[in-house]
Parts: structure tokens; sequence; C-alpha cells
């Protein structure tokens, strides 16, 4: 999965495959986090970089 964000928008793409597109400008800057809803998850290899 990768995620892409920028001043207008997100992006978010599996396999190569865009599967979200979002046009809004309104988290233009901030924090991220990763979570999951009544349930478990594991996470590896979370990497952040400015593209």
């Amino acid at each position: 999965m990768l995620f892409c964000a920028n001043a207008d928008g997100s992006s978010g793409y599996y396999l190569n495959l865009q599967v979200i597109d979002l046009e809004d400008g309104t988290f233009a800057e901030g924090h991220f986090g990763v979570n999951v809803f009544g349930g478990q998850a594991f996470y590896q290899n979370v990497r952040v970089k400015e593209i």
C-alpha cells in the first residue's frame, strides 16, 4: 500500500493500482497515524518520506 498526500488531496495505491483519489485540502499539513478499529493489526516497514 502506498499513500501519497499533498496540499490538494491524497491518493492511495495497492499493488500499483490506484484505489483512492481524494481532492480535499482540509488536511494539507499535520500528522499521520495508522489505526485499526475493533481488531488487531501488525505493521511492518512503515516508512515516511517526502517526494
